[in-house]
């Protein structure tokens, strides 16, 4: 009966009761809580690895179409005659079949820069990089694609 004489020694026994029964399930906890925030986190993962290749696919479904019809338009046998109007029209109907397209414009193949900046002004930004946009057009021009 001397253990249970001095209050003292008995509180510090039901303290290492309490801390040797409760580890255990605390350990348990944190490994568990680990192992599910790995598992959310390859999930999570996963899923924006799926976005990421379906707007991949969208976005090159999109640019297909559109140099799909932009190389219809290249070979059009009206510019071919020298019939502007006629292509102008054809241009049009083109882009009001493609409602993400703000213009068509028809340069000549020199591909002069002046000529380039007056036909794209007020269709794109000039925030960023436009000397860029003109350097490409005029490489198109220039290798006639």
């Amino acid at each position: 009966m001397k253990l249970w004489s001095n209050p003292r020694r008995l509180r510090v026994h039901l303290a290492i009761l309490v801390l040797a029964s409760t580890l255990p399930l605390l350990i348990f906890a944190a490994v568990v809580a680990m192992f599910l925030e790995r598992h959310q986190r390859a999930a999570v993962e996963r899923g924006l690895r799926d976005t990421a290749r379906a707007l991949s696919v969208a976005v090159n479904r999109e640019l297909t179409a559109s140099i799909s019809a932009l190389e219809t338009l290249a070979t059009s046998e009206h510019l071919d005659g020298g019939k502007l109007r006629s292509f102008y029209d054809q241009a049009q109907r083109a882009l009001k079949a493609h409602p993400r397209w703000k213009t068509i414009s028809l340069l000549d193949a020199s591909g002069e820069g002046a000529e380039i900046r007056e036909a794209i002004a007020g269709n794109l930004c000039r925030c960023t990089g436009y000397h860029f946009i003109v350097d490409a057009i005029r490489a198109a021009a220039s290798t006639r694609r």
